[in-house]
């Protein structure tokens, strides 16, 4: 909207117009998170909930063969837990490639490691 009305200069050159773009910048980003989240997940729960009949979803996780050792959780809670670990690792994930984008002002830098920063988890497993 800025670029089609011409005043992506007049926005940027002062410090409130630039702070103004990168907070509608930030909201739209959540919104577009929020409806990407729902695509994504929605159907995984629903798959869950048929695999195992919302009824069943109180049942012990360990009656799943792979999660045998947390009989301590449910299902559902299995479920749910998967989802917010999910949800915290994309959240520390963008909040680390801020950090990293402060740091380090080259963009092909930044990438770099940020890829490395959200990659080291799954290669320590």
């Amino acid at each position: 909207m800025v670029e089609w009305y011409g005043t992506d200069v007049l926005c940027r050159s002062t410090k409130y117009g630039l702070k103004s773009i990168n907070k509608r910048k930030m909201i739209l980003n959540v919104i577009y998170g929020i409806i990407v989240a729902v695509i994504i997940y929605v159907p995984w729960i629903v798959q869950v909930s048929k695999a195992y009949q919302v009824g069943d979803m109180g049942a012990s996780a360990a009656s799943i063969r792979a999660l045998k050792n947390i009989e301590f959780l449910s299902i559902g809670q299995v479920t749910f837990l998967s989802y917010v670990i999910r949800t915290v690792y994309l959240a520390v994930s963008g909040m680390a490639v801020r950090m990293v984008q402060k740091l380090v002002h080259g963009k092909i830098l930044t990438v770099a490691i940020s890829w490395i920063l959200m990659t080291l988890p799954l290669i320590m497993l």
